[in-house]
């Protein structure tokens, strides 16, 4: 059994707005991913059952796939959704510098309400994975937190960006 990755992050804005930039491509692309990276391409059908294939580039050129499958939906406070490295086409793939990554990963985020402001919680955990990717992910929260700080960095940075 995995140890959750679990962080939280509070913003200045509203949750509806916080809601609409964890959902929507369009925000999505101007934010999502490590620093230094940009969304080159991405294709989404927001709805239970429906996925987000989109494609990170690194700084290089570089493009990293991957695929959201939303299993949950509970606009503006929960979202559940796997997600997974992938080709072109949303089908599974291999993490492209960690091979004993779990394939397949769950997270939920649950947005709240805090005083003038919001808060995104977010819990992440290796779905259907074998005892070598459990261990990989549990041994990778760290690295985990400083990615999610850079990601919310870009975020508030969007954010300022927001009338």
């Amino acid at each position: 059994m995995s140890t959750p990755f679990r962080i939280s992050h509070s913003f200045k804005v509203s949750r509806d707005t916080l809601w609409a930039v964890y959902t929507q491509p369009e925000h999505l692309s101007k934010w999502m991913g490590p620093q230094g990276f940009t969304m080159a391409a991405y294709d989404m059908e927001f709805r239970v059952g429906g996925a987000f294939l989109h494609a990170l580039q690194a700084p290089d050129g570089t493009q990293m796939w991957g695929k959201w499958e939303f299993l949950g939906i509970e606009a503006p406070s929960r979202l559940s959704l796997i997600q997974h490295f992938s080709d072109r086409e949303g089908g599974i793939t291999r993490h492209p510098m960690a091979p004993t990554w779990p394939l397949r990963t769950m997270a939920n985020s649950h947005l709240s309400e805090e005083g003038s402001g919001s808060n995104l919680q977010l819990e992440w955990l290796p779905f259907e994975a074998t005892p070598e990717e459990i261990a990989i992910f549990d041994a990778s929260h760290e690295s985990m937190r400083q990615g999610w700080i850079g990601t919310f960095a870009k975020l508030e940075t969007y954010l300022a960006t927001l009338s």
